[in-house]
């Protein structure tokens, strides 16, 4: 054929393609959506069920062994129907109806009758012109006939065009041209673009709705615009899908060897068009397998160029999985990778590379296990009588598919292993040990020697990262097959909701229904545990919980392997020994150097190697070995040999919990190694390795298995001279604050931990002050919440709460209240010895070393909502001794105490009733201070500006009126700050106020501070006295705060130009302070007004406006 044909054919083609199109369904496929069906012609009725009578009728005549049709399987095992009857002139393919066909029933029991479910054949009337007729009806149509026809003879030609273009090298712009051309015939539903203006819109009101913590903004408008897009989605899977013909089988074939064409740009056309032609056209993956036949061939011609398309193939997400997806080729898949990892190139390495190590994470092994709820599956059983036999023939079908894909499973495993065991580059060898691991990891797959002792022989340091990655899948390896032997390989109970291991029980089992008080007393028992709590859970008290799952003190004197599990981990165990392990530990230390940190993988490994040697499964290394592998790896001085000794460690107290025959001699050995370590061992870059260890170990192991270790870790005297070294002590006091972090109020002794550190609280050093104070705030936290036996009670509790505001969950621990009230005591008798004494001596004074540590104790529970157990303590202690602290601003200076965040901290507590009525009496009576001094003012007003904002809604109107007047009473009190404070805090509570409230307010003070104006004229020649003068300053300070709460109302409230006239015409016009002040406040209003002068300015009279020209010396009112 000549280059002037082709083109003719090709130029057909185009324009028959396009008739095609045009006369079909605008196709909606879910990844593009641009919507076009202006076009579309409108049917003259709604279609009716064709294919679904269609499929009825035959169903009756099969039954009645009468059919005319004849059931043919296709090459995925679907089953359709094929027309026999015969004419003088057949239909071609293309004539056939192009809508998915509902599988009809046949004799063959797996295929189940489609026409049960009822399917509409249709979603809307509008689509394809030949929509709603019969098939004989399209076949009388002569245009129908006509234009089909057409399509089949353009498609056959198309096929001609690409056998005579795949034989002329170099053809790639007329490649592409055809391809378009295929795509379109392909398609003949139609396509569209990207531009679709619902989808666009729907994402940009999803942009606008942008919330945060909301995932789906589901307002009316988005959803109208997701239910359009999903509405398009399923009109696209209904009319476009469809089941391929001779022709289209054809076409797929030849895009399949385009897309493993040697030039680039004709491969990547040929991959996009056949993806998008396989969202419409089903049942064609099996030619997609064709492209292994092109991938053979370049690798026997060495072409390096179509290998590397090959690949970008399969790059592609929709091909990459039916190569990984299938078993049935999946060891074809493998082995060709493999053969192109051979290949003399690296980019051809680097793609092979790439999609071999994605391999593993789509080998997808058939459960076994399927739990059904049989009873509710009954109740929507339908009436047929074949229903029963069909399911049985669907469930015997998935059990034979699944025997041969664990059978294709196990000869990839033998190929693999197979070629593992020649010289492979080690990237290479990483990505096989790799496969091979990952599907051994899986619960259902059986164990194999083979594949546990190469992964065992790789850990043997030639490359580091092979043998990190193969101690990682060792431990994976080896947990599942622990957990197949602790289920006694019963996958269907383990996968159970309801399922519990055999030592694992109820804790009502042991110490009774609704004892929360005996679980606590079990928690001090480390002589004879009677269960064990292996994780970090927090002990819910306020409700208690009967069903608690709790771990049996039960020794395991078996690992229940089964014969074939037992002979795999003893050929396993044959490799494991002491030098194996230390070569593991020196690599581990090695690539730690740079970067040392706790590796909880690591002990997991260890875990899972002492526990098949301490039951004899390693006759090469024996229990007492690994205290020597201890003792060899340990070196202080390294940073590294302290994270190794922790993991190892962790793992040999992990390995003791079922098996409890070394447990003594383990916490022996390592509680006085730990001793020896906290004692000398301890650096800046040590501890907090031993910190992650003390924290770690019992999140995972219930420590009273370990009393020794415990006691080293917890029972420690803190010293209160300055001759220990205060690093060492804050170490030790971190490991405890650490260790109570995971037991939670598990705690075994809290009362203990209270005494001593209280104690320790006024310490000398202010790190281990501080310590102490993190400890003591832990052991109230962890105790403090009430304590109730069933839910029962609680709710009688709560109910019974006289204010109806139910109960409040916190109550101060006895020794916890003991200690504080003789701790609070201490401070007040020490704070009589430093009178007479320099700033100097107080600060290093005891009674400075209380003051630090009481402080940074009340922070930590203040910040909180603990605070509220300290409100019987404010009156006589907390708030004397921090104004007492008002009087000494130079001491706490120099002792870095801020005492400005404790009181806000004290306003902010969530006071009840009756401690609301205590606190606004204190703040009336400015707790009990005679004479404030000025640092101790404004920590009143501090106080009463906190509390109010913070509690507004929670007092009465009464409440609040007292606090205003007490906040105005500062307004005539010296010095002037604290009268300007009070100014701006009168302002604050004015702008604040509820509507309701505001205004009886306003007029309220403005009478009371022009009243106070007019009394106190200014008359020529008479002086204000001194009372006098701060009454008059006060009330203008006031009338400036009202001002200051409106600053940029427009327009301005009704009475305000009085209130600004009264300043600007009386307050100006005294002298000295008040008249500053009266024009500062004036100066700040024209400030805030002047871009809303010219609409404010209406609601003043002329005689105001002049009396503020007046003031201000400018035109600006005018």
């Amino acid at each position: 054929m000549d280059s002037l044909s082709a083109n003719k054919l090709m130029f057909n083609g185009l324009s028959s393609s396009a008739l095609s199109s045009s006369a079909s369904l605008v196709s909606l496929a879910s990844e593009k959506v641009d919507v076009e069906i202006e076009n579309s012609p409108e049917p003259m009725e709604l279609g009716r069920d064709v294919t679904g009578d269609l499929m009825k009728e035959t169903f009756d005549r099969d039954m009645d062994h009468e059919s005319n049709e004849e059931a043919m399987e296709d090459t995925e095992g679907e089953y359709r129907l094929r027309s026999e009857m015969e004419s003088n002139s057949p239909p071609t393919e293309s004539e056939s109806p192009s809508g998915l066909v509902t599988p009809a029933a046949v004799p063959d029991p797996e295929c189940l009758a489609g026409y049960l479910t009822e399917r509409p054949p249709v979603l809307y009337s509008f689509g394809y012109h030949y929509e709603g007729r019969d098939q004989l009806t399209n076949h009388c149509d002569p245009t129908y006939m006509k234009l089909h026809r057409a399509r089949e003879r353009i498609g056959k030609c198309l096929h001609g065009l690409i056998k005579c273009l795949m034989q002329q090298d170099g053809a790639v712009e007329l490649c592409q041209q055809v391809v378009h051309c295929i795509k379109c015939w392909l398609e003949n539903c139609g396509n569209f673009g990207s531009k679709n203006p619902i989808f666009i819109d729907h994402i940009h009101l999803v942009d606008l709705l942008n919330i945060p913590h909301v995932n789906s903004p589901y307002t009316r408008t988005v959803i109208g615009a997701r239910l359009a897009i999903y509405h398009c989605n399923r009109l696209s899977i209904s009319r476009s899908s469809r089941l391929p013909g001779d022709t289209d089988k054809l076409l797929i074939k030849d895009l399949v060897s385009l897309a493993a064409s040697r030039y680039n740009e004709t491969a990547q056309n040929a991959t996009m068009v056949l993806g998008s032609a396989l969202n419409k056209i089903l049942n064609c993956t099996n030619l997609v397998y064709g492209i292994f036949k092109e991938w053979e061939v370049a690798l026997l011609n060495e072409d390096r160029e179509r290998l590397k398309n090959v690949m970008r193939f399969f790059l592609v997400k929709k091909f990459k999985g039916f190569a990984e997806r299938s078993l049935h080729n999946f060891a074809k898949y493998e082995d060709l990778l493999a053969r192109s990892l051979e290949v003399n190139d690296s980019e051809v390495n680097s793609l092979a590379m790439k999609l071999y190590g994605s391999m593993k994470d789509h080998i997808l092994v058939p459960s076994i296990v399927c739990m059904i709820d049989h009873s509710l599956v009954d109740s929507i059983k339908p009436a047929s009588s074949t229903v029963s036999l069909q399911v049985k023939a669907l469930r015997w079908a998935k059990d034979r598919k699944r025997h041969l894909i664990m059978d294709r499973l196990r000869r990839l495993e033998l190929s693999v292993l197979k070629r593992s065991q020649a010289e492979l580059h080690w990237k290479f060898r990483l990505k096989v040990l790799e496969l091979l691991a990952d599907v051994q990891s899986n619960l259902e797959i059986p164990l194999d020697s083979e594949i546990l002792v190469l992964l065992g022989r790789s850990i043997n340091g030639v490359h580091p990262e092979i043998t990190e990655d193969c101690v990682l899948w060792l431990s994976s390896i080896l947990d599942a097959t622990r957990t197949r032997a602790t289920i006694n390989y019963d996958l269907k109970r383990f996968f159970s909701p309801s399922f519990r291991l055999a030592n694992v029980c109820a804790v009502s089992d042991i110490i009774g229904m609704d004892r929360p008080e005996e679980f606590f007393k079990e928690m001090s028992n480390f002589r004879d545990p009677r269960f064990f709590i292996d994780n970090k859970l927090w002990i819910s008290t306020l409700c208690w919980n009967d069903e608690m799952e709790v771990v049996k003190n039960e020794s395991v004197e078996s690992l229940n392997l089964n014969p074939q599990d037992s002979a795999t981990i003893k050929a396993f165990g044959e490799l494991v020994t002491k030098q194996w392990i230390l070569e593991i530990l020196k690599l581990h230390m090695d690539e730690g150097e740079a970067n040392a940190e706790f590796q909880p993988d690591l002990v997991y490994f260890f875990y899972l190697i002492i526990v098949i040697s301490s039951y004899g499964y390693t006759p090469n290394m024996k229990y007492p070995e690994w205290f020597e592998v201890c003792d060899e790896i340990y070196n202080k001085e390294e940073k590294q040999s302290h994270v190794a000794l922790s993991e190892v460690y962790c793992a040999l107290l992990l390995a003791n919990k079922y098996n409890s025959k070394h447990l003594e001699e383990t916490d022996q050995v390592i509680s006085a190694k730990l001793a020896e370590i906290f004692k000398t061992g301890i650096t800046q870059s040590t501890h907090k390795i031993w910190k992650v260890f003390c924290w770690w170990l019992p999140a995972h192991f219930d420590c009273r298995r370990a009393p020794k270790v415990v006691s080293v870790i917890c029972d420690f005297e803190v010293p209160l001279s300055g001759d220990t070294s205060p690093f060492n002590i804050s170490s030790r006091i971190g490991f405890l604050k650490s260790y109570m972090s995971s037991v939670l109020n598990r705690y075994h002794d809290f009362d203990e931990v209270t005494r001593r550190f209280f104690g320790s609280l006024s310490h000398p050093y202010q790190i281990v002050s501080e310590r102490s104070a993190a400890i003591l705030f832990d052991a109230l936290s962890y105790t403090s919440i009430k304590l109730f036996n069933n839910k029962e009670k609680l709710l009688e509790a709560s109910s019974q709460n006289p204010n109806g505001m139910g109960l409040l969950p916190f109550e101060m621990p006895p020794v916890f209240a003991e200690c504080l009230t003789s701790y609070l005591e201490r401070v007040k008798q020490l704070s009589t010895t430093i009178k007479g004494l320099s700033t100097q001596e107080i600060v290093d004074s005891d009674y400075m070393f209380h003051v630090r540590g009481l402080h940074t104790l009340l922070l930590y529970v203040l910040k909180t909502s603990y605070g509220v157990l300290l409100v019987p303590y404010l009156k006589d202690y907390i708030l004397p001794h921090l104004f007492e602290l008002d009087t000494m601003k130079d001491v706490c200076q120099l002792a870095h105490l801020n005492t400005n965040v404790m009181y806000f901290l004290i306003a902010s507590i969530r006071y009840d009733e009756e401690q609301t009525k205590m606190f606004i009496d204190l703040i009336v009576n400015d707790f009990g201070l005679e004479h404030p001094n000025m640092v101790q003012k404004e920590h009143l007003l501090t106080i009463v500006q906190s509390y109010y904002t913070v509690r507004y809604l929670t007092i009465t109107s009464d409440q609040r009126a007292l606090l205003v007047e007490k906040v105005v009473s500062f307004l005539y009190s010296n010095p002037v700050s604290v009268k300007e404070q009070a100014a701006a805090v009168f302002s604050a509570i004015v702008h604040g106020s509820m509507a309701f409230e505001m205004q009886p307010l306003i007029d309220s003070y403005i009478s009371k501070f022009t009243k106070i104006i007019n009394t106190h004229r200014r008359v020529k020649g008479k002086k204000l006295t001194a009372d006098e003068l701060n009454l008059v300053h006060g009330a203008t300070l006031g009338l400036g705060a009202l001002l200051n709460a409106f600053p940029y109302t427009s327009p301005p409230p009704k009475w305000l130009p009085n209130i600004l006239w009264l300043v600007a015409g009386r307050c100006s016009s005294y002298e000295g302070v008040i008249s500053r002040t009266a024009k500062t406040i004036l100066s700040k209003f024209k400030k805030n007004r002047q871009d809303t002068w010219h609409i404010d300015s209406k609601f003043f009279t002329d005689d105001q406006l002049e009396e503020l020209e007046g003031v201000s010396g400018k035109s600006y009112y005018l």
